[in-house]
């Protein structure tokens, strides 16, 4: 199956700065920056720059190109990412870019990037192999119409200083590497790119669209942020850079605010960064694998616990990166009315891989968001195969909610894994049904499952981590490598009777009906109610 590629028309240009906004220092006053394109708030350009260090603020840098000196500190607008990518045309990774057309770099990505091409060849064939890349782009931006032309002549340059000439940190960043690429943010920090090939097409290939999953990705970072910033959150760091070993599973007690504090909040999210040994994604580890955070009943630390019961209970979950890391804020909402006595709570993380983590717990209000006060777990199972069986294990549950619950909410996670004939259940739409009292259920399903493009239509919306060494492209059974696993949530109070007993049903189909795996497919389902008033 072709890994199809997302398709996007030209966005909006966002607005540049004016040269009289800007003093003699190519520094910007960020009152007087416009704002971008997409709402979001231009961010003033950092004269005092850390270095090439890994995802360390970009200082400035002058580029040779082929339409003149080029600045990042002159050029800045707040509202760009930069690309960088030497391009060698007798390898059989970045070479394949010149037999490729260059319109898609154009028509497949977002519009507020800069891109940046660098020959790897030698000096005496530099200008030749200049030409060769330039040659591709012009195609490329021939074949736009006017306004789009206009637009990314001022956007695409060729430099004409080969990998190994150019001077200062960019150059010092690019000759490191065999295959020379790094990016620049929204935020001016330097950050990696991943492998650009397209899995679909071969492992050895690279398409110009990589690149910009790489910038549409540092749009949705850009956009969390902004929502991030205005929660006015109370962080609690849970881990800080733990370095983990494969299987790791850790435990720890931490002092929460009191609940006086805590009152004030009717949000929790979790919010995980892994990052890897070393700065760039070989150091990574290769496979994708499923996270867990959970809050524990058991008060000591050091006394295991069984995840799987009810002394512990899943917060969030995520699914990691093939040779990637990461950052990923998810609800924790399941969890919330059992943190909000405040004081020491223990927290467990396990993990599949070693990578480095940190956690952190951000409480947070939301307007006219009820509070949870109460919550119960129905079911929790991630070992059982999708046999016959299934449905018989995850029997009629009875329930009663607090009689004061003014709001009670049907949370559920559910992502399925293993594969057999059909794809089940990694790569088939499960469809999870739940019946309150016996009314028409309500469906949970992924329509991504088994699409070939399923999870890269997921950068710019859910986070999905881009250009990963492995088959990240393809759309899962509920989740994505490198995505948060988002919690489901139903409205369910006119459904059920507080105070009183209530009934939920539950069943897994495929294509509406009973489906029996012939394999090793399972699904990994938590079910919750959340009761608010």
């Amino acid at each position: 199956m072709l890994l199809l590629l997302l398709a996007c028309t030209v966005e909006p240009a966002p607005p540049a700065v004016p040269p009289e906004q800007r003093d003699t220092a190519g520094d910007t006053d960020v009152d007087t920056l416009p704002a971008c394109a997409d709402g979001l708030p231009a961010r003033a350009f950092d004269p005092a720059g850390t270095g090439a260090d890994y995802l360390g603020v970009a200082p400035d840098f002058t580029l040779p190109t082929q339409s003149g000196d080029w600045s990042l500190a002159e050029h800045w607008t707040g509202c760009d990412s930069y690309l960088f990518l030497g391009i060698d045309a007798d390898d059989g990774y970045t070479g394949l870019l010149l037999a490729e057309n260059g319109k898609k770099l154009f028509t497949q990505g977002p519009a507020n990037v800069h891109y940046f091409f660098f020959a790897t060849a030698r000096a005496t064939e530099a200008e030749a192999a200049q030409a060769g890349i330039a040659a591709v782009l012009e195609e490329g931006l021939a074949s736009l119409n006017a306004d789009a032309e206009a637009w990314w002549r001022e956007r695409v340059h060729v430099v004409t200083s080969t990998t190994q000439q150019t001077d200062g940190w960019v150059g010092a960043l690019l000759s490191a590497y065999q295959y020379p690429t790094f990016g620049i943010d929204r935020a001016q920090t330097i950050r990696e790119v991943g492998y650009l090939a397209n899995p679909g097409n071969g492992w050895t290939t690279v398409e110009w669209p990589a690149l910009g999953y790489e910038a549409e990705h540092y749009n949705f970072e850009a956009a969390r942020q902004e929502v991030l910033d205005a929660q006015g959150a109370t962080v609690v760091r849970l881990w800080d850079n733990a370095d983990t070993l494969s299987d790791f599973v850790e435990t720890v007690q931490v002092d929460l605010p009191d609940a006086a504090t805590l009152a004030a909040f009717n949000r929790v999210d979790v919010d995980v960064t892994l990052g890897c040994a070393g700065p760039w994604y070989e150091t990574c580890p290769p496979w994708d694998g499923a996270d867990y955070l959970w809050v524990c009943d058991n008060d000591d630390p050091a006394t295991e616990a069984d995840e799987s019961a009810d002394t512990c209970q899943e917060m969030a979950r995520l699914i990691t990166a093939y040779w990637r890391g990461g950052r990923w804020v998810m609800d924790g909402r399941t969890q919330l009315s059992r943190l909000l006595d405040g004081g020491a709570h223990t927290f467990r993380y396990t993990a599949t891989q070693a990578r480095i983590v940190t956690v952190d717990l951000r409480f947070y209000t939301e307007a006219a968001a009820p509070r949870p006060f109460a919550q119960e777990q129905l079911w929790w199972d991630a070992s059982t195969l999708w046999t016959a069986e299934y449905d018989g294990l995850h029997a009629l549950s009875t329930f009663t909610p607090p009689a004061d619950a003014t709001r009670v909410e049907l949370v559920t996670i559910v992502t399925g894994h293993g594969s057999d004939s059909e794809g089940c259940g990694e790569f088939c739409n499960l469809e999870q049904t739940w019946s309150l009292n016996g009314a028409v259920p309500l469906t949970q399903d992924a329509p991504m499952a088994g699409d070939a493009t399923g999870c890269i239509e997921q950068i710019g919306t859910n986070g999905q981590v881009p250009n990963q060494a492995g088959t990240w492209g393809y759309g899962r059974n509920g989740w994505c490598p490198g995505m948060g696993v988002a919690p489901k949530v139903w409205d369910v109070t006119d459904e059920v009777t507080p105070g009183a007993a209530n009934t939920l049903a539950y069943q897994g189909l495929y294509e509406d009906a009973p489906y029996v795996t012939n394999s090793d497919g399972n699904v990994d389902v938590g079910i919750w109610l959340v009761y608010s008033r």
